[in-house]
């Protein structure tokens, strides 16, 4: 007796059985003929096979349903479509009004026509735009001519008027509304060692580079319009 074990671990007696019968018993041997085998004529023990061969469990159905499925489907499932570059895509409104070529400039109804310059005082080297018509001067956003919060002596509300008139092509300076007032420096004393400053009652017309006094600034005033040029609106 010789006891032997097969690969999945089962023994038995090879001197009985060849092979080992618990693995035969789980897959039994199968006939030719249960797979389409037919004995050739005039070959003993010779079988020749016809068809396809099937497994015994398998559904002879499903090649056909394969085959129909197959003849089905669209062209695009089976055949890969050439590639193609993506077109680009056209500009949108927003992109077309931001070109600087598609949006006309824009004119400017009420342009500059001259400007304060400060030449001393906490204002030193600030220009402030002078516009037609009446221009209040002051430190409240609201004026026309907004000056610096960094001379607290000048009035938030307007200290003094500066005015245009595109009729007459002049300018002139009166005063605010305010307690402090505006001054102008006299004609005679350019060139002096000491400035000679007259306070503005009423209105004075300026003439190009006039110097004006506002609480500790001093301002030169200088034009735009004039005898060689002015607007026309």
């Amino acid at each position: 007796m010789a006891q032997v074990r097969c690969r999945l671990g089962h023994t038995f007696d090879s001197s009985k059985d060849p092979s080992c019968p618990q693995c035969a018993g789980r897959r039994p041997k199968r006939s030719a003929k249960a797979y389409g085998a037919t004995e050739s004529p005039g070959v003993t023990g010779t079988t020749s096979f016809r068809g396809s061969l099937q497994d015994e469990g398998a559904d002879p159905s499903r090649s056909t349903r394969q085959a129909s499925w197959a003849a089905a489907a669209p062209p695009h499932a089976t055949t890969k479509a050439p590639w193609k570059p993506r077109a680009a895509a056209p500009p949108t409104p927003a992109a077309a009004e931001s070109s600087p070529v598609s949006k006309p400039m824009k004119i400017d109804r009420d342009p500059v026509v001259g400007w304060l310059v400060a030449y001393d005082g906490p204002l030193q080297g600030a220009d402030f735009r002078i516009h037609c018509g009446n221009n209040s001067i002051g430190r409240d956003p609201g004026n026309r001519i907004r000056l610096h919060d960094a001379d607290d002596a000048i009035h938030r509300k307007p200290h003094a008027y500066l005015v245009y008139d595109p009729v007459t092509n002049t300018y002139a300076l009166r005063a605010g509304d305010q307690q402090k007032l505006v001054y102008i420096r006299e004609e005679s004393s350019y060139g002096a060692e000491e400035a000679t400053w007259t306070p503005v009652w009423n209105a004075v017309e300026l003439k190009p580079y006039d110097e004006i006094k506002m609480g500790g600034s001093k301002f030169v005033f200088v034009p735009l319009c004039g005898e060689h040029f002015r607007w026309e609106l």
